[in-house]
């Protein structure tokens, strides 16, 4: 990877010369020899993380923010493992064996999973087979009722979180959501697609095939059925399943604190900080370290706490300024060194600034070409400062993206493909904006005339006198706020961005308005509820490109798990999303998956920002380097072999 040479040197220098000299201005060593500080040896018996701060939700079945998600993570197995690469392993019990990077690694699971279709029935099967020796971390057997137990709080009517395996046709499942009566009369009481083979088999059933399917039936966790729900009321045979349908607030409440099968024991939280206790039945074996502690913490704070024996370890996505740090520390231009060993691999997150299409439109009408190319005006003039402010805050720890999914995706538009084109890079008649011989202030006064056309085609009357726009046509505003969690100090790569915008767009008579929240739970909690007009956001990806969560119209309101937060209603885009879920030809999946970001696009609700590296940072003097997981991937990061890690 390359770094920014002159800014590490500057660095270094400075360094160089504060360590070297006294307070009087001489060298602290007579004879001209420099006494290196050593690392902080520290004796305790946990291992420190530093985490990003919690919103203390740990509920396996409705994680909202990915903080929370790696706390539940610690606690959790999941029916599904995968390599390096995402592709799943099958066999998690005998193992597979899968090379990587040149190098052989061996994978285990929970489970031996499997599917097939019956082109007769036009059904798709999948069973699951535990391995019969795992165990919850209080010693109680996990079967095939916490397996169960756990699709019917996913598949409840009442169910309105993050998870979306409703949307899936699994055989009978709408007929039991509704109530419906079967042929003697009776309510239908149970999912028909859902078996209990035996104590260890489970087996679902779906009408036709759906490629993303196989993600969402396996990926789930593993539920602990006596800890999250009512053993009394489970009862497979007389469809009792744990709980009473249609009320599953208790088992979902997002402050009980997370119990499962994975590598750790949730203990406590207090002052910032969350305790775990190594789980003594981890299926693959005890973890070394015995306690292991969170600490919250700005990522900017991380490579100092460890220089002074605060925390032992950290992950963050990358910042050009952190790595500067380690490599300070390291004082060898390396990530890795005798104070600190890094660990990288690519983020499953990407940024991006999106708009509400109910709330930012023209006239009421979000889908009409007015709105389009009102929203076409203000993602212009975005995505042109997309790179000065991504290199601003990251360097060359993320690059910018053009389309919403991860370039490391398969499904990913490619540079060399014919059609591929930078996002919002088209003026009102379709034609490139942009030309490789211009210079960025070329490019900004380009995009400035592109916006400006934009606007006009929305209504929006310009004063050629003023120079400016003076009126906006009906139902629309001259005022827009963005809303943007950057702690309330402008600490978010997308700010840069947004202030260079508000300045050009001043000029064009537009206002925008930069609210800068504080607080992280208020911001996602008026995402959800659909009351920002634009906002500033990273979202976690997943290894299936499935667009369903985040685009089809069934993902508005309230009654749905409401991951469409641009509120694209769009039936055509609704039959691609389904379209693609159809095949297992990945180079169908991925026309159609071009197509739907292309319609996206037009509609002017996302501008893709950035993709960010992940660095997991290690204190080299307290943590066995040798221990820790080798060729991390987005796939495969370091905690899929916490157990291994060990302290020194």
């Amino acid at each position: 990877m390359k770094r920014n040479c002159k800014g590490i040197l500057a660095l270094l220098l400075a360094f160089t010369m504060i360590t070297g000299m006294t307070a009087c201005g001489k060298k602290a060593d007579e004879e001209g020899e420099k006494k290196e500080k050593e690392p902080v040896q520290v004796e305790r018996d946990s291992l420190i993380i530093g985490h990003s701060n919690f919103g203390y939700e740990f509920s396996p079945f409705k994680p909202d923010l990915q903080s929370d998600q790696d706390v539940v993570d610690m606690t959790q197995v999941y029916l599904m493992t995968t390599d390096r690469e995402g592709k799943i392993v099958k066999n998690g019990i005998d193992g597979a064996e899968r090379k990587y990077n040149g190098a052989k690694y061996e994978y285990y699971g929970p489970a031996k999973l499997d599917w097939s279709v019956d082109e007769k029935t036009n059904t798709t099967t999948y069973e699951i087979e535990l391995r019969e020796d795992i165990t919850f971390s209080d010693g109680e057997p996990v079967t095939a009722d916490d397996v169960i137990f756990t699709y019917y709080v996913l598949l409840d009517p009442s169910y309105n979180g993050s998870w979306t395996l409703n949307s899936y046709n699994i055989v009978g499942l709408d007929d039991y959501q509704k109530g419906a009566r079967d042929d003697d009369g009776n309510r239908v009481r149970n999912i028909e697609g859902i078996k209990r083979i035996d104590d260890y088999t489970v087996t679902v059933t779906t009408e036709g095939y759906d490629a993303s399917a196989v993600y969402q039936i396996f990926g789930v966790p593993i539920a602990p059925m006596h800890y999250y729900g009512n053993s009394e009321k489970y009862d497979y045979d007389n469809n009792k399943f744990g709980f009473t349908k249609g009320n599953i607030k208790e088992i979902v409440d997002p402050l009980k604190a997370p119990l499962g099968a994975g590598p750790y024991v949730y203990k406590k939280h207090e002052d910032g900080t969350i305790t775990f206790a190594a789980n003594d039945n981890y299926y693959l074996g005890e973890p070394n370290v015995k306690k292991v502690i969170f600490k919250e913490m700005e990522a900017e704070n991380f490579v100092s706490a460890i220089e002074n024996g605060e925390i032992d370890a950290g992950e963050f996505s990358g910042k050009e300024s952190i790595l500067n740090e380690v490599m300070r520390l390291n004082g060898e231009e390396s990530l890795n060194g005798k104070w600190i060993t890094t660990l990288t691999s690519s983020s499953m997150l990407y940024g991006y600034i999106g708009m509400n299409a109910d709330l930012v439109n023209v006239g009421g009408k979000p889908k009409s070409k007015q709105s389009k190319n009102l929203r076409k005006a203000l993602m212009t003039i975005f995505a042109t400062y997309r790179e000065v402010a991504i290199d601003e805050y990251y360097g060359e720890a993320a690059s910018v993206i053009e389309y919403p999914i991860l370039d490391d995706s398969w499904a990913a538009p490619k540079k060399e493909d014919k059609d591929y084109s930078e996002a919002y890079s088209k003026n009102i008649n379709g034609n490139s904006i942009y030309n490789e011989n211009m210079t960025k202030q070329e490019k900004y006064a380009a995009a400035e005339k592109a916006a400006k056309s934009f606007f006009s085609r929305a209504g929006y009357i310009y004063s050629d006198s003023k120079g400016k726009f003076v009126k906006a046509p009906e139902g629309a505003s001259l005022s827009f706020t963005v809303f943007i969690p950057a702690n309330g100090d402008g600490n978010h790569p997308c700010y840069s961005l947004l202030n260079k915008s508000r300045k050009v767009l001043d000029k064009l008579g537009i206002e925008l308005i930069i609210k800068d929240v504080e607080n992280d739970s208020d911001f996602w909690k008026r995402l959800e509820d659909g009351s920002l007009p634009i906002w500033c956001a990273a979202r976690e990806t997943t290894i299936d490109p499935d667009m369903y969560s985040n685009y089809h119209s069934n993902n508005i309101g309230e009654d749905s798990s409401n991951l469409n937060y641009y509120h694209i209603n769009d039936k055509d885009l609704d039959k691609l999303i389904m379209s693609a879920r159809k095949s297992e030809d990945q180079l169908y999946r991925k026309t159609i998956y071009k197509e739907c970001m292309e319609r996206v696009r037009d509609w002017g609700v996302e501008l893709p920002v950035y993709q960010r590296e992940n660095y997991a940072i290690f204190a080299t003097n307290r943590v066995e380097a040798e221990t820790l997981v080798k060729d991390p991937t987005m796939y495969y990061e370091w905690t899929s072999e916490i157990q291994n890690l060990k302290r020194k």
